[in-house]
């Protein structure tokens, strides 16, 4: 077995297992809409002469193959299936054989866009994964450039600098300089008060 480092990737590489289970269930759903085609076509011809020769016919005709090539594309993508995947990509394509029940020769097609289309679903799921780790891990740097700013408090009470507005300025008369954000207060002798 591979290193999971050879990859690159913390996905868990796919089991022969899964492969092959994958690869049974297209044979055996194969084999099922041959039969059924067979006697579709059967039940046509009984009902067009209204004379049942069938029993007349016992060489059976040979069994649907796929082509080498065909073969090896689905085994080629039933490897890029992870495990968890196997038993919801076998319910799908189940379903849309039943569904659907196709000619013997368009089960592989729906076998393939099956597997094609839970490749597509865990790429996605793989890159919203990483898109997530990268937001969280841009937040945690941001909170930390936030809790190191926020380290460095400046004090409110110190005098403003030379390029801030002066009391001057603010139409304070030249008296000592203060921040803005503070009320001037004054004693209550100097202002006359009770």
């Amino acid at each position: 077995m591979y290193s999971m480092a050879v990859f690159g990737s913390s996905q868990p590489l796919p089991s022969p297992r899964s492969s092959e289970t994958l690869m049974s269930e297209l044979c055996s759903l194969l084999r099922r809409s041959e039969r059924l085609q067979l006697e579709r076509a059967a039940e046509g011809r009984r009902r067009r002469s209204s004379v049942d020769y069938t029993w007349l016919a016992v060489t059976p005709k040979p069994a649907f193959q796929l082509s080498p090539g065909e073969t090896l594309e689905l085994q080629d993508l039933c490897a890029k299936i992870q495990p968890s995947q196997c038993g919801p990509v076998i319910l799908r394509f189940r379903k849309l054989v039943m569904e659907y029940e196709p000619d013997v020769h368009e089960v592989s097609r729906i076998f393939r866009s099956v597997l094609c289309d839970s490749l597509d679903e865990e790429r996605g799921r793989e890159e919203e994964r990483l898109g997530q780790q990268g937001w969280d891990k841009q937040r945690s740097k941001s909170l930390s450039v936030m809790t190191f700013k926020s380290r460095l408090r400046i004090n409110p009470f110190r005098n403003p600098a030379p390029d801030e507005d002066s009391d001057e300025e603010a139409g304070l008369g030249g008296g000592a300089r203060r921040v803005r954000s503070m009320p001037e207060i004054t004693p209550c002798e100097q202002t006359g008060g009770l």
